[in-house]
């Protein structure tokens, strides 16, 4: 799998140059920026990682998630001999994978890295902002049919992570009742179904970050 990760970053990399000139460096200076909040993110302890490996296994896994991304909203077209264009399973296990709790990156890295990716495009820094939530979410609706289309996405909160915006689009923290609709329940059973046969089976890639993101945003 680091190997395919490593590939879809040369695939970035090569795309954002011919397009407007952004390379890897651009990327790690950005996300390095964002260091010190991106660790604050976790839970457990994260100085065990120094400041250029922790920032490196960011842009490597972050990349890697926002071209698959893009990849399946067909805006990058997959070689014909890229396995996850044929392999179902690998499909399923990457979908899996992207909303396990172990696995997560800060949504706010993903988005910096997202939105990096659309300079030179015809999307303003405010519009990369809503394309990121709507492409997650057609991705892993693609995986799992999740009861419907999203009651909101990410217009007034920012998501912790993948997870997050998976629960708060589908299932939005309650503004004046804690009743919840039989739709909602179901839609957020479907997201928790996704974790468990993944706990299950075992992941088919573990993120190499080990400790878990702070859940104390998820209400």
């Amino acid at each position: 799998m680091e190997k395919r990760k490593v590939r879809f970053l040369n695939r970035l990399r090569n795309r954002t140059v011919e397009k407007n000139g952004m390379d890897i460096e651009q990327y790690v200076k950005a996300v390095k920026e964002l260091e010190p909040v991106a660790r604050a993110s976790y839970s457990e302890d994260t100085t065990t990682f120094k400041e250029d490996d922790f920032v490196a296994m960011l842009v490597l896994d972050g990349c890697f998630v926002v071209e698959m991304f893009l990849a399946y909203s067909d805006e990058v077209p997959l070689e014909a001999d890229d396995p996850f264009r044929s392999m179902t399973r690998l499909q399923f296990g990457l979908h899996h994978d992207f909303l396990c709790l172990e696995n997560q990156i800060p949504y706010l890295v993903l988005q910096k890295l997202f939105q990096l990716t659309q300079m030179g495009s015809d999307s303003s820094p405010g519009e990369s902002h809503r394309l990121l939530p709507l492409t997650a979410l057609r991705f892993f609706n693609r995986s799992r049919d999740l009861g419907g289309p999203a009651n909101t996405i990410c217009k007034e909160w920012v998501p912790a992570h993948l997870l997050d915006l998976v629960r708060k689009s589908y299932f939005p923290p309650p503004v004046e009742s804690k009743h919840h609709s039989a739709m909602e329940e179901s839609q957020w059973q479907s997201v928790m179904a996704l974790q468990a046969e993944t706990k299950q089976n075992g992941a088919a890639e573990e993120s190499r970050l080990k400790c878990l993101p702070r859940t104390d945003c998820i209400k």
